[in-house]
């Protein structure tokens, strides 16, 4: 990007309005519940449920006039499964997950295995909404206590990432939610 002398540098779009979650991260935490993944009931909300119903349906209507449409749940569930299986196969001791929505990956990751530090960075009303989500049960308030699980809030272009990662252990960057937005 080139910007000559005296131009203003270009605008990042605004922020969606406190508490509001993008479309995305709401069907997808859907699809990790339809698809029994562990953790993704921590995440389960109304309008969550409404925009998979409406997904759905949606993609059903188009189907009639497309027969070869794929299924979009069964697409991102396997996408999903398999970004899992291949962070658990790195065998590395830290994970960092940018843009992670609503994701159930690091509540399960860091349950499983109490050596890894799995941190997930979105921007601030997102991890607020997930704080609140896992405040409403028992199980949730546990998960946010666990000192191996880290949320950090901000926007991903604003912070050194770096800071929240040891240079000394192997890690994986996950940052398939943030790419659909660059």
């Amino acid at each position: 990007l080139a910007l000559s002398v005296g131009a203003q540098p270009p605008t990042r779009p605004s922020q969606p309005p406190e508490g509001d979650l993008s479309v995305t991260a709401l069907y997808t935490s859907q699809v990790w519940r339809w698809g029994g993944l562990p953790g993704a009931r921590l995440f389960d909300t109304g309008l969550g449920r409404l925009v998979f119903g409406a997904v759905t349906i949606a993609l059903g209507v188009m189907k009639l006039f497309r027969w070869s449409l794929p299924a979009l749940r069964h697409g991102l569930l396997q996408r999903h499964l398999a970004i899992d299986r291949v962070t658990e196969r790195a065998g590395v001791g830290q994970v960092l997950e940018i843009a992670s929505g609503l994701s159930r990956r690091g509540v399960t990751m860091a349950g499983r295995d109490p050596g890894l530090t799995y941190v997930e960075v979105d921007l601030p009303h997102v991890v607020a909404q997930k704080r609140e989500l896992l405040a409403r049960s028992e199980e949730g308030r546990a998960v946010a206590a666990r000192p191996n699980w880290i949320l950090v809030a901000g926007d991903a272009a604003d912070l050194d990432l770096a800071e929240h990662l040891d240079p000394a252990r192997p890690a994986v960057v996950i940052a398939e939610g943030l790419l659909m937005y660059l």
